[in-house]
């Protein structure tokens, strides 16, 4: 897995309505729909603990998908993949969902080169969120 420690230093905003937005220095994007995805669950503070357990998490979940995807394992990567989009959705990353979305469906097809360099543009995505989520 690329290694991207710039995207420790993500900034944070919140606005009203309970969206947070992270930019790293290096561009990488994530917008959490918090409020939204604290009422469906119904309180804060089980959000905060299972958006806290998916961050810490998050970089075995995307090893396992960058170890499938290097052994031409399109099968696993697709399941990994899929995993990794409800958990995206259960914390109110949406956009992450939709593009772990793709990344499953470029593993399912078997076209591995190509859901490697999507994975490796996802990546700093996503570790972008595991600061954020940490951050809460």
């Amino acid at each position: 897995m690329p290694d991207h420690p710039e995207v420790q230093k993500a900034a944070c905003e919140r606005d009203s309505a309970g969206t947070v937005q992270s930019i790293s220095p290096s561009g990488a994007a994530v917008v959490l729909h918090m409020a939204e995805a604290v009422e469906r669950m119904g309180d804060k503070e089980i959000y905060l603990e299972i958006a806290r357990y998916f961050a810490t998490n998050l970089p075995q979940s995307m090893e396992r998908i960058q170890a499938s995807l290097k052994n031409g394992e399109y099968a696993e990567a697709s399941r990994f993949a899929h995993s990794l989009k409800g958990n995206c959705a259960t914390v109110g990353a949406e956009e992450l969902r939709e593009q772990c979305l793709t990344l499953e469906k470029l593993a399912r097809s078997g076209d591995i080169i190509a859901a490697q360099d999507y994975f490796d543009s996802l990546a700093p995505r996503l570790l972008c969120l595991r600061d954020l989520l940490l951050s809460l």
